[in-house]
C-alpha cells in the first residue's frame, strides 16, 4: 500500500524488490554495524547508559562517529506522519494478495499494483485493484450537526447522524445506524470520531412508523454495497 502512495506521498516513484538474504545490500549496512559495535563497546568500557533511543541519540551525535550524520525519529514523529497521511484509513481498506510467497517485484500502474514472480519477468504474476472512482467529497461546515451521513469505518458502510464537528482536526463525532433483519436502520448508541475523509455521501433517513426506525433508498444501498465491494477487492 504504501509502494501505490509513494510517488504522492513523495513525488517519486518506486518499484519494490525482495532479494534473498545475502544480496541487495550497501553501504548503510557496513556503517550500521560499525555504530552498533562502537556503541556496544562504550557500554563497556566507557561507562556510557545507553538504555534507549535518546541516549543512544546523545552519544552517537557526542561521542560516536563524527563523519556520520544521525537521525533521532521519535513516536511523536511517528503519529504526526500517520496522522497527515490519514494512514490508519488508508491501511483500513488493505486486502491481501494471493501468492506473495512467489512474488519478487512489485510495481505501481496507475490503479493497480502489479506483482512478478521474478524482477526481469513481462508477465504479471497478480495484480491488485487499489483505489477506486472517488465518490464526490462532502464539504463539511459548523452548522451541520444533525444531518446524515454514509460513513466507510472498519471495510464497512454505515448510515451516521453527526453529533459533533471538529474543523481543526478535520473529524466529525457520529452516531452509528445498525440494520435489522427486518431492512430498518437503527440507532447503535455507539459513538466515534470519524475523519472527514471516511464520511462519503450525504443522506435522508425517512422514518417508519416510530421516531427510532428509519429506512434507506434502495437504490443508496446497491451503491455503498458495490463501493465497499470495490474497496475490499
Amino acid at each position: 500500500m504504501n509502494l501505490f502512495y509513494h510517488e504522492r506521498d513523495y513525488g517519486l516513484g518506486a518499484t519494490w524488490h525482495f532479494f534473498g538474504s545475502g544480496h541487495g545490500k550497501n553501504s548503510c549496512d557496513g556503517i550500521a554495524g560499525k555504530v552498533k559495535m562502537l556503541a556496544r563497546d562504550a557500554t563497556l568500557h566507557l561507562n556510557t547508559l545507553i538504555s534507549n533511543s535518546e541516549e543512544f541519540f546523545a552519544w552517537a551525535t557526542t561521542a560516536g562517529p563524527q563523519n556520520i550524520k544521525f537521525f533521532h525519529v521519535t513516536s511523536e514523529m511517528v503519529a504526526n506522519v500517520i496522522d497527515r497521511k490519514a494512514l490508519e484509513s488508508r491501511y483500513s481498506k488493505l486486502s491481501t494478495i494471493q501468492y506473495t510467497q512467489r512474488v519478487h517485484m512489485v510495481s505501481v500502474s496507475e490503479n493497480r499494483l502489479n506483482c512478478f514472480e521474478l524482477s526481469s519477468d513481462k508477465d504479471v504474476l497478480c495484480s491488485r485493484d487499489i483505489e477506486t472512482p472517488a465518490l464526490p467529497a462532502v464539504v463539511f461546515t459548523n452548522n451541520m450537526k444533525g444531518e446524515h451521513f454514509i460513513c466507510i469505518y472498519e471495510g464497512a458502510w454505515y448510515p451516521v447522524e453527526v453529533r459533533e464537528i471538529d474543523m481543526q482536526e478535520e473529524e466529525v463525532k457520529v452516531d452509528f445506524y445498525k440494520r435489522n433483519t427486518a431492512g430498518y436502520f437503527t440507532k447503535e448508541g455507539a459513538y466515534c470520531w470519524i475523519p472527514f475523509i471516511d464520511i462519503v455521501k450525504a443522506i435522508s433517513l425517512p422514518r417508519v412508523k416510530s421516531s427510532r426506525r428509519f429506512i434507506l433508498d434502495e437504490s443508496i444501498i446497491l451503491e455503498m454495497d458495490a463501493y465497499v465491494s470495490q474497496l475490499g477487492s
